[in-house]
């Protein structure tokens, strides 16, 4: 079964990138405006920006939502400002409202179409093994929430393609110590998890502890640095990075009076503009209640909410799946998370790189599977109670990384045979392709059709 798949390695990647488009496209084009989560706060960007073709203040009246008191446009709004170019290459063929919406979607389309590229790629770089791969490919690609995060007008769909290329970028760098093209994409990477969604910033401050200590080494109990390397490489990312993002958060610092990340003057706004019952100071939640993170954790649906959400939730939360469904992935994943646990002589994932560099990639994978959901409690704790997985996705790379190599581990330790090894993880892969399926035509379709 493997030889066939290495065999037919070229068609099943196009094929698969063929499979992917065809769905989002699909799950595009039955969407209205609003099917998404805040999508028509998100859009109103895209046309204020289509309309006078320059970058829109957050407190600005054309898209301050009068419920919330404010816009999405006091964070970086990189992917809104592309979608309103499409918007107006769209109107050189049609005025329809209706049809611009999907000029505006396309761009989702294109960077989910990016993501699943570059995580066949990254499949190809943590394991020698075909099925493996594949195995790896499934579970960050068709995860259903996933592929949902790239068929409305949204930042997220950009963060999770640049967490894809900025692990792709640190195993490069770690195979070919950090040449030219690796630091591109880690710069580039960077540059657009740093202009899409701050739940993935993670990624970005995992970037500079690996290069950093990439660099530093502790031989016989001193530490070793290699200046030249990591001064001359650093400072030629951080130059592309400056350049890509320092105009952004500058402009930021300058019309928010020194509020650099827009979060401060957009809780301003939310006091003044908001609903009464939504304004900070009022709003009632968990931390100004008096009650703990563990009692929102204990006492709450949070959990079970944000977990499902994680995994398939469409829609503004109203649409859940099978039960099943959510069965099937919990067990996949702690499986997963336990095989990744078990030692093993012999390391059978990431073998082009050195011991030493891969328990370097593995600390920040396991930090970028932290900050993420972090955040996510934090905020639901104590500024908005929001159950939702998508804030908790920026860790899916990480976390399929885990899942992955601890499926095939215990494959390797539990079955002695080769074709056996084999079949599970087909089955395995076949599963997760079922269940992208089952979600499309029993949950999506009926919805809109």
């Amino acid at each position: 079964m493997e030889k066939w798949f290495i065999e037919k390695e070229k068609n099943l990647d196009r094929l698969f990138i063929v499979f992917v488009f065809l769905i989002l496209i699909g799950w595009m084009v039955i969407q209205p405006l609003g099917a998404g989560p805040d999508e028509r706060m998100r859009y109103s960007i895209v046309q204020y920006i289509f309309l006078h073709w320059r970058l829109p203040q957050g407190g600005d009246p054309e898209i301050l939502d009068k419920t919330w008191g404010f816009s999405y446009a006091f964070q970086p709004i990189l992917p809104y400002l592309i979608s309103a170019v499409f918007v107006k290459i769209g109107t050189l063929f049609t005025m329809n409202g209706n049809i611009l919406i999907l000029f505006a979607r396309t761009v989702n389309i294109i960077i989910g179409i990016v993501m699943a590229v570059i995580t066949r790629k990254l499949s190809k770089k943590i394991f020698a093994s075909t099925l493996a791969a594949w195995l790896f490919t499934l579970l960050v690609v068709l995860l259903p929430q996933q592929l949902f995060m790239h068929t409305y007008v949204n930042t997220d769909s950009m963060a999770l393609m640049s967490t894809v290329l900025i692990v792709y970028a640190w195993i490069n760098g770690s195979e070919t110590d950090w040449n030219w093209k690796a630091r591109i994409q880690l710069s580039i990477g960077i540059i657009l998890c740093a202009m899409s969604y701050y739940n993935a910033y993670g990624y970005i401050l995992c970037s500079m502890i690996l290069f950093l200590f990439f660099y530093v080494q502790v031989i016989e109990k001193r530490i070793n640095i290699e200046w030249g390397k990591l001064l001359k490489k650093g400072s030629f990312i951080a130059i592309i990075v400056i350049i890509g993002i320092g105009w952004w958060f500058i402009r930021s610092y300058i019309i928010y009076d020194g509020d650099f990340l827009g979060l401060r003057v957009r809780d301003e706004y939310a006091e003044i503009y908001a609903i009464d019952s939504l304004k900070p100071s009022i709003h009632e939640t968990y931390y100004n209640q008096g009650y703990s993170i563990w009692y929102m954790l204990k006492n709450s649906n949070f959990v079970i909410l944000t977990t499902k959400s994680f995994i398939a939730m469409f829609g503004n939360m109203e649409v859940g799946v099978y039960s099943w469904i959510y069965k099937g992935y919990f067990f996949i994943i702690a499986v997963g998370l336990i095989g990744m646990l078990i030692p093993q002589k012999e390391r059978i994932y990431l073998t082009g790189i050195s011991d030493r560099s891969v328990k370097l990639i593995n600390v920040n994978m396991l930090i970028c599977m932290i900050i993420p959901n972090v955040l996510n409690v934090w905020a639901a704790y104590s500024y908005d109670y929001q159950p939702q997985g998508r804030y908790s996705l920026p860790m899916l790379v990480a976390l399929m990384y885990f899942v992955s190599i601890g499926i095939y581990k215990l494959i390797n330790i539990i079955i002695k045979k080769d074709k056996t090894r084999q079949l599970v993880l087909f089955c395995i892969a076949a599963w997760i392709l079922v269940v992208c399926l089952v979600c499309l035509r029993m949950f999506i379709f009926p919805m809109y059709l």
